[in-house]
């Protein structure tokens, strides 16, 4: 069987184990490299080389193209993801008697680096806010510079508010329903998916200017209460890669340097403990299983606050 045909079933018995489209697209997009790079050999053929020339052409050789066209290499986390990808795949492979022996065993784990927390800023939010009501400026020779309003800015202006009310995650705000939302209350239910790790089963609530932008979206729709909370312009559900390319076009637009999604998240949390937030109601609406990422936001506002200090104090201010 040839490589890229055995990727296919591969990705095929993802989907039916429950995987979210999220992982099995980054797993098609990683084993696809690899079935390009080694030129679709017969699976059954690849070996320990194969695997390695195609870790090391990861980290020296690949170079991805990116909206931002940011030129630089691969990050460890992707590296991990495709390591995660081919030792996912072997496994399955052996398992269903494709291969005789697993050739991924010489490629060693990645080591994670820890992602950076990198919270929007006031000015920030702000200006995202702003890029979703109108397109930029046209110029004509013929009349005057003008922009038109954008036909999806009250989605759009809608789901940054969400993302930032919330710390959703962008796949958890893309699986919400109309039915999730109590539209008199503002309480969210964020359903657990396949199987539980990340979105875990748990109720957010939307602030009255939150649900007021949700209930204006809406207003533009006829729905039934089935239908999914976000779509895009051709009424499908929107997806993460719909989600993070509409922060990098209105990032572009507004001028505000790696705009992503996940970014909300973080601007969520630490904007939660800076206004005096406790740690444990911040784990159970962020849906993590233990403190050790609310650690690290807990230490960047703890920092937020020594520096206040030093900035506001009178023995540092007055040199006493």
């Amino acid at each position: 069987m040839r490589f890229s045909v055995a990727v296919k079933a591969f990705l095929a018995w993802m989907r039916a184990d429950g995987k979210s489209e999220n992982t099995v697209n980054i797993y098609r997009h990683k084993l696809g490299l690899m079935v390009k790079l080694l030129e679709d050999p017969e699976v059954a053929h690849v070996d320990g080389a194969d695997v390695l020339r195609y870790a090391k052409w990861l980290r020296d050789g690949y170079r991805p193209v990116r909206m931002s066209k940011d030129p630089s290499p691969l990050s460890t986390s992707s590296i991990l993801n495709a390591w995660c990808s081919v030792r996912a795949f072997f496994t399955w492979a052996e398992e269903n008697k494709l291969v005789a022996h697993r050739p991924d065993g010489l490629w060693r784990q990645p080591r994670r680096t820890s992602a950076e927390v990198l919270p929007f800023s006031e000015e920030d939010v702000r200006a995202l806010l702003a890029a979703t009501s109108h397109s930029r400026y046209a110029h004509s020779s013929r009349r005057k510079p003008f922009r038109m309003q954008r036909f999806t800015y009250r989605r759009d202006y809608a789901i940054l508010l969400v993302l930032l009310d919330t710390g959703l995650r962008a796949g958890e705000l893309c699986r919400l329903r109309v039915q999730d939302v109590n539209q008199e209350t503002g309480e969210v239910f964020v359903a657990p998916f396949g199987s539980g790790r990340k979105t875990k089963s748990r109720h957010v609530w939307l602030s009255a200017p939150t649900l007021k932008s949700l209930l204006l979206y809406l207003g533009d729709r006829m729905d039934l209460p089935t239908d999914w909370l976000f779509l895009t312009r051709d009424k499908q559900p929107m997806t993460v890669n719909t989600v993070r390319l509409l922060f990098a076009a209105l990032g572009r637009k507004a001028k505000v340097q790696k705009s992503h999604p996940h970014r909300m998240r973080h601007t969520f949390a630490i904007q939660w403990l800076r206004n005096g937030g406790d740690v444990f109601t911040l784990q159970r609406m962020l849906g993590h299983s233990t403190l050790t990422m609310v650690n690290r936001y807990l230490s960047i506002a703890v920092q937020d606050v020594a520096n206040a200090h030093h900035t506001a104090s009178p023995v540092d201010r007055w040199r006493l």
